[in-house]
Formats: C-alpha cells, structure tokens, sequence
C-alpha cells in the first residue's frame, strides 16, 4: 500500500495546488485493501496538539489543519470518507500496528526507531523549536537562555 499512498500524496498536493482532478481516482482505488474500500472510509489517527497541522478551536469539535485537510483530500481522491480518531501521543503507533487505524496523520517525526513498525512519507520537514511567553522574549533568544529555567516539552517525541 506504500507505493499507491507515495504516488497519491504527490498527487493530492499537485491538486491542492489547483490543479483538477475527477473526484475519485478508480485505479487507486483498486489498490487499496479490500477491508478498506468496501468499508467506504480511511481511517486516520491524530493527535489534535500540534496547530497549524491539526487542531480545533476552544469549544469546538470541527477539526482543522493542514493534516486534516491532506487527508480529506487523500481520502476523496480514494473515493472513501475520511474517519478521524484523536488520541493521545502514545497512542499513535499502537493504533495502527493494531489495525484500528489505516494510517496516522498528525505532527509526527520520521524517527529510525519508528520506522521498524511503520512505513513513513515524509511529506513536512520542520525542526526542534522553543517558544516563550511575551513576558521573557527579551531574556530568552537562544537555548543557552534556559539554563536554570523551568521548561515543559511533549512526551514521547523528539
């Protein structure tokens, strides 16, 4: 299934970009698993902390991003609805090594301990970041600048 999704996520972001294309592409569609066309959707998994990529605003469940918007698309080009399941980072892997999610969609590095359970498309390159409050941004402009501060980071990823 790797190859098809290579070859569709290249698509899918020349279509983003304006070309057109006729909704639903059959001879993808053909190449996917049976399990996954007759069930008529894709089932992706997220994790809903990592904004712009994907994310909902306070009191709102719509779910929005750059992620959610690729896979909908990915997901219409298959001719199938696109599912989201939100959980936590743990979780991510288990869920599709377990078979309750066809792929992960979300802010998510291609590390090479990973890629023993999972096959990657790296289709974002981005880096190791630090933000800080307004009140600091005068004190804090390299990493050395934390030295004796107190940071929080994300679990489970690099």
């Amino acid at each position: 299934m790797l190859p098809m999704v290579l070859g569709l996520a290249s698509a899918t972001f020349i279509s983003l970009a304006g070309a057109a294309y006729a909704a639903g592409d059959e001879k993808l569609a053909a190449a996917l698993p049976e399990a996954v066309r007759s069930a008529g959707k894709l089932n992706v998994t997220i994790s809903l902390a990592y904004p712009p990529m994907e994310y909902s605003d306070a009191g709102s469940t719509e779910l929005k991003g750059f992620d959610i918007d690729l896979a909908k698309a990915i997901a219409e080009r298959l001719g199938l609805t696109a599912e989201f399941q939100n959980v936590e980072f743990p979780q991510l892997i288990p869920q599709v090594v377990t078979g309750r999610s066809d792929l992960i969609m979300t802010a998510f590095s291609d590390k090479v301990e990973r890629q023993t359970q999972l096959d990657f498309i790296d289709y974002f390159k981005t880096g190791n970041v630090f933000y800080s409050s307004a009140d600091h941004q005068g004190e804090i402009k390299t990493e050395t600048d934390l030295c004796g501060k107190t940071v929080a980071v994300a679990t489970g990823t690099s």
